[in-house]
């Protein structure tokens, strides 16, 4: 081993070569350290990058006060938390685009595979959301929708546009691609500068269908229409149609 029990200088040295044990109080290296094989340290503060081609392995706490970057330069290279009983607690797919809580691999829903799935087998498969606060607020649900093709850019939206979906698939023993029932938000009329008029339109699958079939819905007018798109011309009530 290399014990060093007081400071040694060894600026303009080009190679520190230990094929033993290196125990020292504090070490500081200006240049690059190249370790083969394993490193056991306490305390370690790194002010510039850390390129690690094998796994870093960090039994106690791991404390980064600046940003961390990881799969940079689009390396595809995934990303896994696990807890005491999942391998996949939280997975982020590098090459898929996805983040996943509970698997490495989404399952299809609907015909596609969302950027966020939650997938268990108990309550796991739950997503609570609560507020904690002395006030009437509540928690919320939010979907938005812009006609622009930037994130976070805005266009206005138009008459029919899905603002927002909540669906209900069942397995038929081959996939998770075919509605039972959904529920969405649509444009009804022209929007504008904060003039956003809407509906909500409840639809379900027949027996023996595979596709879902508007059956209800609330117009922007307050009108509940059961088996009809829009109010009758015979009748000037508001109401149930």
């Amino acid at each position: 081993a290399m014990v060093l029990d007081s400071a040694k200088d060894i600026t303009g040295g080009r190679n520190l070569t230990i094929s033993g044990e290196l125990d020292a109080g504090s070490l500081d290296i200006s240049g690059d350290i190249d370790v083969d094989g394993t490193t056991n340290l306490d305390i370690v503060d790194i002010d510039g990058a850390v390129n690690m081609a094998t796994t870093a392995l960090v039994t106690g706490v791991l404390t980064a006060n600046g940003g961390a970057v990881f799969n940079e330069g689009s390396a595809d290279v995934d990303f896994r938390i696990e807890s005491n009983s999942k391998s996949h607690m939280l997975f982020v797919d590098g090459g898929g685009n996805h983040v996943n809580i509970g698997t490495n691999s989404a399952t299809t829903i609907g015909g596609s595979n969302g950027g966020l799935n939650v997938f268990g087998n108990t309550d796991d498969a739950w997503v609570n959301v609560a507020r904690f606060s002395a006030n009437a607020g509540g928690p919320n649900l939010q979907f938005g929708k812009s006609r622009n093709a930037t994130v976070g850019s805005q266009t206005v939206v138009a008459d029919g546009d899905n603002l927002g979906q909540i669906s209900f698939a069942g397995s038929d023993g081959t996939d998770l691609n075919n509605y039972a029932a959904t529920i969405k938000a649509e444009v009804d009329g022209t929007p504008g500068g904060n003039d956003m008029p809407g509906r909500l339109v409840f639809s379900t699958t027949a027996d023996g269908a595979a596709a879902v079939t508007e059956r209800m819905r609330l117009d922007r007018d307050g009108n509940l229409l059961v088996g009809m798109t829009s109010a009758s011309t015979n009748n000037d009530g508001a109401g149930i149609r």
